[in-house]
């Protein structure tokens, strides 16, 4: 009977192990995908306009979603939405993905910049001729 016991024991260990490995596995590859587009002309050091923060993503047959978080999201919002200031100096946030599977998750930072809003351009108020 406690060679049984053991035995199950040990099956239920298993499957828990392979269970957690395969999540793992599966949230390494969903991380490793996690991107963040930019339009074009912006980068991670130069972001004026929206950027697209995917919800979720595939790993083979398996659905992995995202959750963002911005460091500032009155600035970037976690729908993408950026928020450019008028302010002397460029902006410095960290936007956070988690990817979430089963029930683990794992995060990635990305640290970006929003280019402040040029104050003299903003303003530049053109005039007819006459």
């Amino acid at each position: 009977m406690k060679k049984v016991l053991l035995l199950i024991l040990s099956l239920v260990a298993s499957i828990v192990l392979v269970s957690c490995t395969r999540a793992n596995d599966v949230l390494d590859k969903a991380i490793a995908q996690a991107v963040i587009t930019y339009q074009t002309g912006d980068n991670a050091d130069s972001v004026t306009k929206n950027v697209t923060l995917p919800a979720s993503t595939k790993v083979g047959k398996k659905d992995v979603s995202y959750s963002w978080e911005s460091s500032i999201p009155s600035t970037v919002s976690v729908a993408g939405v950026v928020t450019r200031p008028f302010s002397s100096s460029d902006t410095s946030l960290v936007l956070t993905v988690t990817a979430s599977y089963e029930d683990a998750a794992k995060t990635k930072v990305f640290p970006i910049t929003v280019k402040k809003v040029d104050i003299v351009s903003a303003l530049n108020i053109g005039y007819a001729a006459g």
